[in-house]
Formats: structure tokens, sequence, C-alpha cells
């Protein structure tokens, strides 16, 4: 079974995701003989992800609205779906427990249900500051504590785990994620019709994405036409577009809220997909550049390296400089770049949902 937490909170995200991707590879697995059922009992959420996975689609009463007081409406929808999870797991036999997240409300009423928990990264932990949720550190290590085994996603995210707890290390298993993103013709019209270098996700304090943009500035005299395209996290803040401003970029930097089928055109389409992050449990939008044949230039820290291999070109995320050296070899060197997208879709074929969802069945049978 699970529960509604991840896609209760996000309405798109890499958390829900994975669950999405891990959930739909079981059942698509699954005869009589191996794995039985997969549960999840959710009476209201807005998620993209969700929804597809379900017969009956989860309301949005309590979700839809993301405005001021929204926290409180989806209190009162998470109740309901909350209620839910006890009855199912009150009303099934030889149950296993998979959270979507923290939250440890069915612990209590777990007696002897086993349950996994999946920790994504250590970001919490390592950046209290820069989190806007420090209770979640708390419950993380209440649930960590407890669980009958833990799934990481990166032999990085395990070491960063075992090094404040690790004393849990006999039940910890490492399992990659996937990637179910593939080139097709649609995307061969560009959404942008400029060149442009490619951002994705979060610009929080450890994405390091201010990095990126003093880089692209001390190129952008060298190529007039190329844009700095931003994808996801929100609207551009005052900070931000004063910081853009200063760098004489105002002009050519966009930021783009993506369907799914518009980020595979923008991966496909881009020059190169840009990570200049500080920290990364995991780091999914790699694996998606990759699988669409896109040039990576990385990051260095982290897990980043365990993602891209020999597959990517990798800087040093204090050194503006040397990103910029590399992003003019990308602009600039053909034959690099026709050798980093062959390496790039080699190296993200070894990552699929198929083989991630069977390691967590493995999980689920020794318990």
């Amino acid at each position: 079974m699970y529960d509604h937490q991840a896609f209760s909170l996000q309405q798109a995200g890499g958390i829900s995701r994975y669950f999405e991707c891990v959930i739909r590879a079981l059942r698509d697995s699954q005869d009589s003989d191996r794995f039985p059922n997969v549960i999840v009992p959710v009476q209201y959420a807005d998620n993209i992800h969700l929804s597809s996975l379900l017969i009956e689609e989860p309301s949005k009463l309590f979700h839809r609205y993301r405005g001021r007081g929204c926290s409180y409406l989806m209190a009162i929808g998470n109740r309901f779906n909350k209620r839910q999870a006890q009855r199912t797991l009150n009303m099934t036999d030889d149950l296993i427990y998979h959270p979507t997240y923290f939250d440890p409300y069915l612990l209590p009423h777990l007696g002897k249900t086993p349950y996994v928990v999946t920790v994504h990264d250590m970001i919490h932990e390592l950046f209290p500051n820069q989190v806007a949720d420090p209770e979640t550190s708390l419950k993380k290590s209440y649930m960590i504590e407890r669980a009958d085994h833990i799934i990481v996603v990166s032999h990085s995210t395990k070491g960063d785990l075992l090094d404040i707890f690790p004393h849990v290390e006999e039940k910890v298993s490492v399992i990659h994620h996937g990637v179910d993103f593939q080139r097709n013709a649609a995307g061969d019209i560009p959404l942008v019709s400029d060149p442009y270098l490619l951002f994705v996700g979060s610009r929080l304090g450890y994405k390091n994405f201010p990095l990126l943009a003093k880089a692209f500035a001390s190129i952008a005299s060298d190529f007039s036409q190329l844009r700095l395209v931003c994808v996801g996290g929100g609207m551009f803040t005052a900070h931000e577009l004063k910081m853009f401003e200063d760098l004489d970029i105002a002009h050519r930097v966009d930021q783009i809220h993506a369907s799914d089928e518009q980020l595979r055109n923008l991966y496909q389409n881009a020059e190169a997909f840009i990570f200049p992050s500080r920290y990364e449990g995991f780091g999914l939008p790699v694996l998606e550049a990759m699988a669409l044949g896109t040039p990576c230039v990385l990051s260095n820290a982290s897990s980043l390296r365990e993602v891209g291999g020999n597959a990517a070109l990798y800087f040093n995320p204090e050194d503006s400089d040397e990103l910029k050296d590399l992003l003019e070899r990308i602009l600039c060197e053909k034959t690099l770049v026709a050798e980093l997208r062959n390496a790039g879709l080699k190296r993200a074929s070894q990552f699929t949902w198929e083989k991630s969802a069977s390691l967590h069945e493995e999980v689920y049978r020794t318990l």
C-alpha cells in the first residue's frame, strides 16, 4: 500500500513521479504467481502523476486551490486520506506499507505490518537553512529509525544517510531511478526558436542557479542569439530579476511552466542541459536529458557523477569560469556534442523503471 502524501503535497514533481513510475511498472509486471496487488487509497489530491494510476480519479476539492489558506483546505482533505489508509490497513491481510513521504500518522496503527521508507536525499539535514519545513527532518528521523527497510536512490545518498544513522546500514538498499523519456518526431519543431541552454527544476539556494546565470552572462556577448531557458521552479523572484538586470541578461532569460510533452521538446532541442547543483540525492533531470540526446554539463557534486558516468562534462560548482569554459566548448565543438549525445543515450538506457520496480519487489519479498 502506497499512501497519499507525495501526491497530496505535489501537483507534479520528482517524488510523486518516482512513485507513479514504480507503481506502474509493478502493475505491468504482475501475475498471479508474483506480486498480488498494489493499493493506492487516495480520495483527495491534485496530482498529474496520480490520476492515471486509479480507476476512479481522486477529487481535487481540497487541493485545487493554491492561494492563501490552501494548507487548511489540504489538511481537511488529508484527514480523509489518512482515514482511508487506516481503513485499508484494517481490511487487508499480509500488507506491506510504503509511505510516499515522512508523516508517521499510520505508524501507531501498523502493529506487525512492516513498512518501507524511501530516502530521496538528505537535503533537510545538510541544508537546514535553505528548506522551508524544519519538521520534515524530525519526521524523517522517526520514520528511518523504525522502518523495516530503507530504500535510498543513490550510493551518494546512502553515504549521507549513514553519516547520520550508521546503525541502519543492514536494512538499507540502493535502488536507482529509471527514465521513461524517449525521442519523438513531435519534438522536432522547437518550442523556443532561438538556440538555448536549459535548466530544469527548483532554483533554491543549494541548486546553485546564480552560478549558471553568471556563466551565461560571461558568454552572452559572444553568442548573441543564445538564451537561457528555465523550466519549473516558479516565476522568477524579485531578487532573481535584479540579478539578471545586474548581469545584463534580463532580456535573454525565460521561465516556462511546461507539461511533460513540452519538457521533452525543450530537452530535445536544447544546446545543452546544465545542472550546477551543489547537492542532489539522485538527479532525475540528468537521465531525462540524456534519454533525449541532450548534452549534459553537470556539477561534480554528490550523486551527479554516479548518474551521469562518462556521458557528461563536469565542473566545480563553486567555479563559474570552469562552467563558462565548458559552455563555450559545448557551443563550438560539434564533435564533442555528437559524442555526448551518443554516450548519454547509451547511459540512460541502463536506467529503467522496470529494473527499479523489480528491485523494489525484491525488498518487499524479504518482508
